[in-house]
């Protein structure tokens, strides 16, 4: 089923809703706000975020080519982002947890770059852009909050880009650490978490064959560095894996 928030949808649950708590109450606001902000701040600056959309497993938030007007902040669940080209097969560019913001690939033309998939049921919140600038002068520090989004966004795209030209083995261990690292900077266990995205979009984001995220995942299991169960990953023996992400080649075999 697809969505999109600029468009007419037809499921009642994927209706845009007012928000039941506000950015002053929210857990993640450190992750979407500017910080050092104080709660009357926070309060003026949430009415830039007056809707929230909630999103059921593979619905599109947004798609490639739409009409951009707003930026998005995660609020629950995940999303992966991927794009579209007519002469390759589709390209998934990221995975999204709760106070990730995503959206800013259309600020320069306006235009979606990419599409934005719902990876398990989803809640996040709309920030309009309009809404946003007439506050920036109120508020300059969103402008360097914004910048520095772009810029780790660019940077884990950079960091993704070099990561195509390593081994598959340092490939692999590299994105389940990182993915166990993000998870833990939003208050869960460090070494166990659900892995939302299929083995299909691993291999797609990290340039490898579906056959290959299989077996490298399966050898890592049998080693008894990590332990799969269904969508649940558990991190068993941490120091190998990341020995195996700095490319050392004397923890386990694993495929080129």
């Amino acid at each position: 089923m697809t969505m999109t928030f600029f468009a007419s949808v037809q499921p009642a649950a994927s209706l845009p809703h007012k928000p039941s708590v506000s950015c002053t109450d929210c857990r993640l606001r450190g992750c979407c706000l500017p910080r050092r902000l104080n709660d009357p701040e926070v309060a003026s600056l949430s009415d830039c975020i007056d809707t929230r959309v909630r999103l059921k497993k593979g619905e599109v938030l947004f798609s490639q080519h739409d009409s951009h007007r707003a930026v998005f902040a995660v609020r629950a669940g995940s999303l992966k982002t991927h794009w579209s080209d007519p002469c390759k097969p589709g390209q998934v560019a990221g995975v999204h947890l709760p106070g990730d913001l995503l959206g800013f690939s259309g600020l320069f033309d306006r235009r979606h770059g990419m599409t934005a998939t719902a990876l398990e049921s989803s809640e996040v919140c709309v920030i309009r852009l309009d809404t946003l600038d007439a506050l920036t002068p109120q508020f300059p520090q969103i402008q360097s909050q914004i910048r520095g989004f772009m810029s780790g966004e660019l940077i884990r795209l950079q960091k993704l880009l070099a990561q195509t030209r390593q081994r598959s083995g340092p490939r692999i261990a590299s994105f389940v650490l990182d993915l166990a690292g993000r998870h833990a900077a939003l208050g869960y266990a460090p070494d166990s978490f659900s892995l939302r995205m299929t083995y299909s979009d691993i291999a797609s984001m990290l340039g490898m064959t579906l056959a290959t995220v299989s077996r490298l995942m399966n050898i890592l299991k049998r080693e008894d560095i990590i332990d799969v169960q269904g969508r649940q990953l558990r991190i068993v023996d941490r120091v190998a894996l990341t020995a195996i992400a700095k490319g050392r080649d004397d923890v386990c075999r694993l495929p080129t």
